[in-house]
């Protein structure tokens, strides 16, 4: 129980640790409009996990078991990585 408590815990922080990064580099990218910013990247969140814990179900119920949707869990972060390559860089 202690140590799901404290993945639970650490799962929290880190999933919290990009938003003020977030927060800053919207204001940079559009000063003007930077609530519309934050208000796509929230609903695109918000769809990422509305439409995943359903996924994540159904390929549990397919497979029977948990290491195909934690494999594919796992694969997020590289899919995020590979989305976001192109993105101009902010050099200053």
């Amino acid at each position: 129980l202690a140590a799901a408590l404290g993945a639970v815990v650490l799962v929290g922080i880190t999933a919290s640790l990009s938003y003020p990064g977030m927060l800053v580099l919207a204001s940079r990218v559009r000063p003007d409009a930077t609530g519309a910013v934050l208000g796509v990247v929230s609903t695109v969140g918000s769809l990422v996990v509305i439409l995943g814990a359903p996924a994540i179900g159904a390929l549990f119920s397919a497979s029977g078991g948990f290491s195909l949707p934690f494999a594919l869990l796992a694969l997020l972060p590289a899919a995020a990585v590979w989305a976001t390559a192109g993105l101009p860089r902010d050099r200053g």
